[in-house]
């Protein structure tokens, strides 16, 4: 009798553990995202080049502070984030395409109730403005996550 419960609390600690690292890999994917972006972007305050891309939360814990860098790790920026209201149904980023400049505008995460968005730059600002006399609106390009 001794032994088979033995057995029994063996079964159910080894499904804990093995559910519970399946939950841990779900999430770890949930927050490093891969992309393939075709143009020239500014986020932030930075300008990077077209090219494969990163997208991963600075904190486990936290959605606001997201990091793009490419795959080297070489370029990156960090950017603050609001909770998006409206959430497509794929993993993605958003961009605002004023003229030939992009600027990445939102970023939408697997597993996640709604999308991240990036406060508008004083550079996205001033183009807005400028356009806004004219009544042209900008453009908006999604880009979606590469698959691995």
């Amino acid at each position: 009798m001794k032994k088979q419960i033995n057995i029994a609390l063996a079964i159910v600690i080894t499904a804990i553990v093995l559910g519970g690292s399946h939950f841990v890999a779900s999430a770890q994917t949930a927050q490093h995202l891969a992309f393939e972006v075709p143009f020239d972007f500014i986020v932030g305050d930075r300008q990077l080049p077209a090219g494969r891309y990163r997208v991963r939360r600075v904190k486990a814990d936290s959605e606001t502070a997201l990091r793009i860098e490419d795959e080297r790790g070489r370029l990156r920026a960090t950017v603050l984030t609001n909770s998006a209201v409206a959430a497509p149904g794929r993993a993605g980023l958003t961009f605002k395409q004023y003229g030939d400049q992009h600027f990445l505008a939102a970023v939408w995460m697997p597993g996640a109730a709604g999308g991240r968005e990036l406060q508008e730059s004083k550079q996205e600002r001033k183009l807005r403005e400028g356009l806004a006399a004219g009544r042209a609106a900008p453009k908006t390009v999604a880009v979606l996550a590469r698959q691995k």
